[in-house]
């Protein structure tokens, strides 16, 4: 099992390029700010592949879902995850399957706002980094610290893989439903402390290549080194008085801890 701590350049995070894409009848890219830009258009595919733009960018984001619906994503010329917002499941299932080439990634609109986003950006670029170097797909919600809240990121997670799997055991989906249940109620409780103004923000993603599912789970308190905590603990204590770490330990391949955002693998 490996435990990683995040490499920063020059001490932060690089600020990530995005376009912003909506649909329209001309097509106009307006720069929005130093790391951002605005594409009204419809049809972006031929808009960003004969400008030749993809490579100057590191994540799309379609604001439009009947736009992004519409849109062949395997044409497009890039590598760069691309992010669509949904407003129900049905929009969540048929989005995330578009394309098996490219990172497709999933925003619940009515929780994810700008401060969220880029909380986000930053989450998928450790992703990208740590677990992830070829495509990916991925849902992203965010929810306040209530214990009811996490009800709801349990449905969120079964409508993911029945999307994605063509066929889950019952105990393969326990297994995801526990881990993810011990990962937010340790955010809830013990990170947020049931602070109802405080963020929960959860991503479930899926690595294409390698059919495996993982979780990253971030909260607004003051974190804590997941691997120096675990290794001060003796394994019958940790069993007993410890079940939440007990079972990510178990049953996670692959673990990356930076203060209050712990990114898991799922073990095969």
């Amino acid at each position: 099992m490996g435990y990683n701590c995040l490499q920063q350049s020059g001490g932060r995070l690089m600020s990530p390029k995005i376009v912003y894409i909506n649909s329209g009848k001309s097509s106009d890219l307006k720069d929005t700010g130093n790391d951002s830009y605005h594409l009204c258009t419809s049809d972006f595919i031929t808009e960003m592949n004969q400008n030749k733009l993809t490579k100057e960018f590191d994540f799309f984001v379609f604001e439009d879902y009947k736009l992004f619906s519409n849109t062949h994503i395997d044409n497009l010329m890039t590598n760069q995850p691309i992010f669509f917002y949904y407003s129900d499941f049905y929009q969540l299932e048929s989005g995330i399957n578009k394309s098996d080439k490219h990172t497709i990634s999933a925003l619940f609109k009515e929780t994810i706002g700008e401060h969220n986003f880029s909380h986000f950006l930053n989450i998928h670029t450790l992703i990208q980094s740590e677990f992830c170097n070829s495509p990916y797909k991925s849902v992203n919600f965010s929810f306040k610290s209530s214990l009811e809240d996490i009800e709801y990121a349990t449905q969120l997670l079964e409508k993911f893989v029945n999307a994605i799997f063509n066929t889950i055991s019952n105990l393969e989906f326990f297994e995801y439903n526990l881990i993810l249940r011990e990962l937010l109620t340790n955010a809830v409780k013990h990170g947020n402390k049931l602070n109802k103004e405080k963020n929960v923000m959860l991503t479930i993603f899926f690595k294409n290549s390698e059919k495996t599912l993982g979780f990253a789970v971030q909260d607004e308190g003051p974190g804590f080194n997941y691997a120096k905590h675990l290794q001060s603990i003796e394994k019958d204590e940790l069993r007993i008085n410890e079940r939440g770490l007990f079972l990510i330990n178990e049953f996670c391949s692959n673990i990356f801890n930076r203060n209050n955002l712990i990114i898991v693998e799922i073990k095969k």
